[in-house]
């Protein structure tokens, strides 16, 4: 996934190109992961405008329940503790 490339995990999967959708959710996503006080308006709406109010939320909701996942796998890994997946 972009997040766990974001922190310094590797993903094991190829890119491919991206829907409307997925590129404003990508968009969205990197901003989050790289500094959440820099998410602006402008990305925040353009998720709105493809998954609706609520899907947006429960965009947000899930990219935090994901992100503090993978981080937490990689400071595990950093630290050399092996990790179930």
């Amino acid at each position: 996934s972009r997040i766990a490339l974001l922190i310094g995990l590797d993903s094991g999967r190829q890119p491919r190109p991206l829907t409307d959708t997925e590129r404003a959710c990508v968009d969205l996503t990197e901003q989050f992961v790289l500094d959440v006080t820099g998410v602006t308006d402008a990305q925040v709406a353009a998720v709105v405008d493809h998954l609706g109010a609520d899907g947006a939320m429960e965009f947000v909701y899930a990219l935090l329940a994901v992100e503090q996942r993978l981080r937490m796998q990689a400071m595990w890994t950093r630290l050399g503790v092996e990790v179930a997946s």
